[in-house]
């Protein structure tokens, strides 16, 4: 015997569906909600437009147009990539950047785009930084960063070396 519930004019399958397609938006809200809280952000205090802050990963930027367009640019010889393999076991990299700047909306996904044919490539962690170049992340420096991007290499907790705005080929 099957019983049939009616609520405002709906019957039992009916009301099941709507309640859970109100429990799946619910549930893609607080995801979404989640997912933006995760993406710290700040106002940029000359064009007043969102930009990124603070640790981010590369899927925080890999959306962006700039990005995208240049990940790719540079070829690059078997030698100098088995050249970076042989370091990258005793070498991580901080890559400090503002996502306003035009030379780091170049070279940050070049870099990347370059890192990630290496064993380099997890020991890579992205700093997006506001104009003042200040954030918790580079009071640990000994020299301040003054222009971005700056690429800072370590070897057992030791600055050993940095690549400042554009490199030098």
């Amino acid at each position: 015997m099957a019983v049939h519930l009616r609520v405002a004019g709906r019957d039992s399958s009916e009301l099941f569906y709507y309640a859970m397609r109100c429990l799946i938006t619910v549930f893609l809200l607080l995801s979404m909600v989640v997912v933006l809280r995760a993406q710290p952000v700040g106002v940029d205090s000359v064009k007043k437009q969102r930009i990124l802050l603070g640790i981010v990963s590369q899927a925080n930027i890999a959306d962006s147009i700039w990005y995208r367009e240049n990940y790719s640019l540079e070829e690059v010889s078997v030698e100098a990539l088995n050249t970076i393999n042989n370091f990258s076991k005793e070498v991580t990299v901080e890559a400090f950047f503002g996502t306003w700047c035009d030379d780091s909306r170049y070279w940050v996904p070049a870099f990347i785009g370059l890192i990630d044919k290496t064993e380099l490539a997890d020991q890579v962690s992205l700093v997006a930084l506001p104009r003042s170049k200040k954030t918790a992340e580079t009071t640990k420096l000994k020299e301040i960063i003054e222009r971005v991007p700056t690429f800072v290499f370590w070897r057992d907790g030791q600055e050993i070396g940095r690549i400042v705005e554009t490199p030098k080929v």
